[in-house]
Parts: C-alpha cells; sequence; structure tokens
C-alpha cells in the first residue's frame, strides 16, 4: 500500500495580482506543500511575488517565503520541485519565461550532469 497524496493548486501572482501561472501537484501533507509552493514561488519571484496555495476548496494559510538549505530537503521534496520547475517552465503560463526558473533549471541539470532542455 502506497503512501497517501493530497493535490494542491499553486497559483503564481504578478505586481497587478493577476494569475500568471499554475501549477498542480500532489505533496503528501499541507506542511509539504507549503514548501514545494515556497520553494517554486520563490523560483519564480522575478516575475511573480507572491502566490496562494489551494487545496480543493481550501486556501492555505501562505507563509512568507521561508526556504530551507538544500541539506534540509528530503529526497523527494528535491526531486518533486525539480519535476515542477521543468512543468512550470514548459507550459504555456507566462512564469514559464522567468530567468530565475531558467537558471534554477539549468544548475539542477548541471548538478545532475543531465543535458540542457530544447
Amino acid at each position: 500500500m502506497g503512501l497517501r497524496t493530497v493535490s494542491y493548486r499553486l497559483y503564481f501572482i504578478d505586481r497587478t495580482g493577476s494569475i500568471a501561472g499554475r501549477d498542480d501537484f500532489d505533496a503528501g501533507d499541507d506542511n509539504e506543500a507549503r514548501r514545494i509552493a515556497a520553494i517554486l514561488s520563490e523560483a519564480c519571484s522575478d516575475i511573480c511575488p507572491s502566490f496562494q496555495l489551494w487545496q480543493a476548496s481550501r486556501t492555505l494559510q501562505t507563509m512568507p517565503r521561508q526556504l530551507a538549505s538544500e541539506t534540509e530537503l528530503t529526497q523527494k521534496i528535491q526531486e518533486a520541485v525539480a519535476h515542477r520547475e521543468e512543468t512550470i517552465q514548459s507550459s504555456k503560463w507566462r512564469i514559464a519565461q522567468s530567468r530565475r526558473l531558467i537558471a534554477r533549471i539549468d544548475a539542477w541539470r548541471s548538478r545532475f550532469n543531465l543535458p540542457k532542455a530544447l
């Protein structure tokens, strides 16, 4: 029997208050989802200074971006974030043009000696 996951939706909010992107992901619980959301939001902060995190019709209290150091992140969260960043970057949303996001993806690829996306 696998671990239970819950689906979350993250909205990236630009400086005008408009939604510049959205990402749906699964997490083990609200705390894990908040950590993933904070990391993804920070990666796109050059375009979107804030975000909203939802679980179904329930909005989660968004915390200021409190990022853990990479050594504090579990392998599961690191892999989830890397996958989500690539998904966001390949989306049609405006957030996909985030220079910070692209730089983060390139850093992950370099770190693990992966080819750059075309």
